[in-house]
């Protein structure tokens, strides 16, 4: 999806964050969430993370290991 004017990294984290703010169950983080943080706990946490391979109009996972 185009988006309409530039936006950095931190503009789209802050929307993130933003939205959800004040919710009890759900933590926007800078980093990759990790599972030991959410491990035994309710709730998730959220990362912006943008998706070259879809802005190239590759597969979504490809180069991507998997496990």
């Amino acid at each position: 999806m185009p988006l309409n004017k530039t936006m950095t990294s931190r503009d789209i984290r802050q929307i993130y964050q933003d939205r959800y703010a004040g919710e009890k169950l759900v933590d926007v983080v800078g980093e990759a969430p990790l599972l030991k943080n959410v491990m035994n706990k309710h709730g998730v946490e959220l990362v912006h993370s943008p998706n070259m391979n879809l802005a190239l109009e590759c597969a979504e996972d490809e180069g991507i290991p998997t496990m």
